[in-house]
């Protein structure tokens, strides 16, 4: 597991809003967001596993793709623990 998806699971939302402020680019704030595991989990995959809102709305105000699958056909919000943070975090960021 690479330290933003450790991060991500664990819910450190003021690390992870470092790291995300210190991409320097858009490029690499895409290229961390699309970064996925071994099995093909994203950091709003890890994230939704540890059910930490805050990260999920950062991650998503970020341009996290929410429908992004792992190798198993699951997207962040078919995790029954996170379906409800994920329409949640999706619901305030259209109000934003």
């Amino acid at each position: 597991m690479k330290m933003e998806q450790f991060l991500c699971m664990m819910g450190y939302t003021e690390v992870v809003q470092l790291l995300s402020n210190s991409a320097n680019d858009d490029e690499r704030v895409k290229r961390m967001l699309e970064t996925a595991d071994a099995e093909g989990d994203t950091l709003l995959h890890h994230a939704a596993k540890g059910e930490h809102a805050d990260v999920i709305r950062l991650l998503l105000a970020s341009r996290a793709f929410p429908t992004n699958a792992n190798l198993y056909g699951k997207i962040p919000s078919d995790l029954p623990e996170a379906r409800r943070l994920l329409d949640t975090a999706s619901a305030g960021m259209a109000c934003q």
